[in-house]
Order: structure tokens, then C-alpha cells, then sequence
């Protein structure tokens, strides 16, 4: 069975391109302009070739693929992957609540904890709106 790789293989020439501009430009670029392309470029770079890594292996052992295709699907994993999001995003929303109070504490301009708070407010609202479509499936 053929796996699909191209986004993975551009996403590795994306970062690549991304660690070489900022090498090449590091005499132009301020220090923190350079290290956040690289940091970006390395973080695009990562997460793509061990996506691309892993696709080739699963292209190599079909019986695995399909394994992991019927795990993936499975109604027991999909449920336990959908409890784990859901703590993740109460343990997520504490901490943004968190940063909002040490930037009160910080004495933070006032722009960032607004800003904070919004991200808040936000992840509240969305969570809000996904319970009230999912208690109307229901």
C-alpha cells in the first residue's frame, strides 16, 4: 500500500529552508529574530521528518499499518484519546488562568493580561459552544 508523503517531505524542506535562512542571515537579523526562525524551522523540521520516518516504516510493514489503522479507529482508543483531550484542556485552561494572575502579580502591562484573559474567555466560549452542539446530537 502506498502512503502518502508529500506534506511531510515538504514540511522537512520548509524547516531545513527556515534553519538555513536564519544561519545565512544571522549578520542581518537581530539575535532573537534569528533564534525564533531557527527555533521555528527546527521545531517544522522535527515534527515532520518523524512523521516522514514513520510513514516509510508503516509503507514497509503493511500488516502494521493496517494494525494501527484498526486501533486508530477503534471505538475504546477514540474514547480514551477524547477523555485525554479533555483533561488536557482543563489542565490547558488552569494554566492560562495561572499566567493571568502571576501577570497581575508581575505588574505586566495591562494589554498582556487583557490578552490573556481573552485567550481565557475564548477557550471557554469554544468549550461552551462544542457541549451545547454535542448535548443537541445526544
Amino acid at each position: 500500500m502506498k502512503i502518502k508523503k508529500t506534506i511531510p517531505t515538504l514540511g522537512v524542506i520548509l524547516g531545513a529552508v527556515f534553519i538555513i535562512a536564519a544561519l545565512y542571515f544571522r549578520q542581518d537579523l537581530s539575535r532573537s529574530v534569528g533564534g525564533v526562525i531557527f527555533g521555528i524551522g527546527g521545531a517544522i523540521l522535527g515534527v515532520n521528518l518523524t512523521e516522514l520516518i514513520g510513514r516509510i516504516l508503516l509503507e514497509r510493514n503493511p500488516a502494521k499499518a493496517a494494525q494501527q489503522r484498526i486501533e486508530q479507529h477503534d471505538e475504546r482508543n477514540v474514547a480514551i484519546r477524547d477523555k485525554a483531550r479533555a483533561k488536557t484542556l482543563e489542565i490547558a485552561k488552569w494554566l492560562i488562568l495561572g499566567l493571568a494572575f502571576l501577570s497581575i502579580l508581575a505588574d505586566s502591562p495591562l494589554w498582556f493580561t487583557l490578552s490573556i484573559t481573552l485567550i481565557y474567555l475564548l477557550i471557554y466560549i469554544i468549550e461552551w459552544i462544542f457541549q451545547s452542539q454535542l448535548l443537541k446530537k445526544m
